[in-house]
């Protein structure tokens, strides 16, 4: 058991994700007192953390099937795992060569614990509010900074000056970076619970919400809906604007993989929902996934930015109730191509 002073030294230039995803997280010494380095062991004691991460997009980083499916179409190239299997052990090949260190059970954890909270034979965190503990920890409060997350959310092409993925690029012009705002405080927002077996204090969420989850897509965008004239009789047209404007992520939106998309349906439907008349607005940026990745457009909505949807519409005649309909969805890949 280490004392509270001498187990928060701080971690000195220990290497935590490589820049752009070029390299794995190299192999890391297990701590003392921890069994081993799968989030398995991790759940013995931080239960509550473990089952948060369980339902995440990082914990299924590796057997996410669409990832898998692109990956296989691609030829597997070896950087790809770099993020969605960031540490050596997770790597079946190291430089093309047999990497006697792997170890599936790890790989298929994804973006695992250890892959964050393992360096240099420590348990690496912000900080604790335990006196004595069972392995020894290191502070970094680089985790609780943005830059943390460029390792995989910010990945460069040579000679560009937008990324493959620009997420980290696209928060630095943000009004929420300029108000001082993290990425941790929309995807790690403060919760209180049991941070490990006994301890219930305030800590950051590891469910690591994003545009696939409803709440952070209402929380992202607004969309208001106007009308030029209050009430409609059958035949008469209607006028109605649409307004969806980018109001609280950091990010463009959708952000991360270019084949990201959030689509947005409006129309006249009658009273069962069927749309009689509709058009579909796409926010996306498109380019190939292969190189030189060349973009040919880019329709997302950035921090602060508002888009505007004239729909030009005929009230039908007869009767039954029609409504104006909104539809927002997001999709981690186009229906098209999936």
């Amino acid at each position: 058991m280490c004392a509270l002073g001498a187990s928060l030294a701080a971690l000195a230039d220990a290497p935590m994700f490589v820049k752009d995803g070029k390299g794995p997280v190299p192999l890391q010494k297990t701590p003392a007192g921890v069994t081993h380095q799968s989030a398995q062991a991790c759940g013995a004691c931080h239960s509550e953390i473990v089952e948060e991460w369980r339902n995440t997009m990082h914990s299924s980083a590796w057997n996410d099937p669409h990832f898998q499916e692109l990956w296989r179409a691609q030829r597997k190239p070896a950087q790809c795992l770099n993020c969605h299997s960031p540490m050596a052990a997770q790597q079946p090949l190291i430089g093309g060569k047999p990497n006697a260190a792997f170890e599936p059970t790890i790989q298929a954890e994804g973006v695992t614990c250890s892959a964050c909270h393992v360096r240099d034979g420590h348990i690496v965190g912000r900080g604790t509010s335990v006196t004595k503990l069972p392995h020894p920890v290191k502070k970094d409060p680089s985790m609780g900074q943005s830059s943390y997350c460029a390792g995989c959310h910010q990945q460069a092409i040579a000679g560009r000056k937008k990324g493959l993925y620009d997420t980290f690029a696209e928060w630095q012009g943000s009004p929420q970076a300029k108000a001082g705002l993290t990425c941790q405080e929309c995807h790690m927002p403060m919760r209180h619970g049991n941070v490990a077996t006994g301890v219930f204090r305030p800590y950051r969420s590891h469910s690591f919400a994003g545009g696939h989850t409803d709440d952070m897509l209402k929380r992202a965008l607004t969309v208001t809906v106007q009308l030029d004239k209050p009430v409609y009789e059958p035949g008469d047209p209607i006028s109605a604007v649409v307004r969806v404007k980018n109001t609280g992520a950091g990010h463009h939106v959708p952000s991360g993989d270019p084949l990201h998309q959030v689509r947005l349906v409006a129309g006249l439907a009658d009273g069962t929902g069927a749309f009689l008349e509709r058009r579909e607005t796409v926010f996306a940026r498109k380019m190939p996934r292969t190189p030189p990745y060349r973009e040919h457009s880019d329709t997302r909505l950035a921090a602060g930015q508002e888009r505007t949807i004239k729909l030009d519409l005929a009230y039908p005649g007869g009767l039954g109730e029609h409504y104006i309909i909104v539809q927002l969805s997001y999709h981690v890949i186009p229906p098209e191509v999936a």
